[in-house]
């Protein structure tokens, strides 16, 4: 399962929260953005609001798409580029008046 790590060098109690005289660092396992936030909030909400703070690193070693949408492909020629514009030949439609074979059928119709 997809999970976020954040990693706080500074006393915390077992729980993870603030300890100001013995704790240890911890490593936080989050389930998405908003918990990371929650978590920022739960750690810093002792201090007034007009306090300032500073997040001294922040890391990604890892980042993957669900679904990726296009695909980064890098050429010389643009001619051959996946998903490039192609001239196309048109035919024209068959209509009900031509005449064909009775062996093949000249025009389709979708069925209801």
């Amino acid at each position: 399962k997809d999970m976020y790590y954040l990693f706080d060098p500074y006393p915390r109690t077992m729980d993870g929260s603030r300890s100001m005289k013995t704790g240890k660092s911890c490593c936080l396992m989050l389930l998405n953005t908003d918990t990371i936030a929650n978590a920022f909030t739960k750690n810093w909400d002792f201090l007034p609001v007009t306090t300032q703070f500073y997040i001294h690193a922040f890391k990604v070693l890892k980042l993957k798409k669900k679904k990726p949408k296009t695909q980064i492909v890098c050429t010389l020629s643009d001619d051959k580029l996946p998903g490039a514009l192609v001239k196309r030949k048109i035919l024209k439609a068959a209509t009900p008046s031509a005449q064909g074979d009775g062996k093949s059928v000249t025009s389709v119709m979708p069925v209801e």
